[in-house]
């Protein structure tokens, strides 16, 4: 059985994820840098909020590891927190701003 950075059951029903969250998910299928300290790839954004992204990508990284994900035309450092089948969840250190998530070319 997977489990995430934290050691929980990695096989959470949606309905169960979708009440812990704190902030509100955006659905989208724009492309994103993904930055570690040996690679720098291409990824998939599948959802966004202001303190992590669910990412498709060939080779995800492994879960702890802190990657560098570039959306919106901001830099958002974080880690790891679970992959698996060519996913990835990313939680942020800090909020990103949405609004340049969602319009790239606003003013930050």
């Amino acid at each position: 059985m997977k489990t995430d950075i934290f050691g929980k059951n990695a096989r959470m029903k949606v309905g169960a994820a979708q009440q812990r969250r704190q902030h509100p998910r955006f659905r989208s299928a724009h492309p994103v840098q993904m930055i570690t300290t040996t690679r720098h790839v291409t990824a998939i954004m599948q959802d966004v909020s202001i303190m992590g992204v669910r990412i498709t990508v060939d080779s995800p990284p492994w879960v702890g590891r802190e990657v560098v994900v570039r959306v919106g035309g901001q830099d958002a450092f974080g880690a790891v927190v679970w992959a698996n089948d060519g996913q990835a969840g990313i939680a942020f250190e800090k909020p990103i701003s949405m609004a340049r998530v969602l319009d790239p070319d606003a003013v930050a």
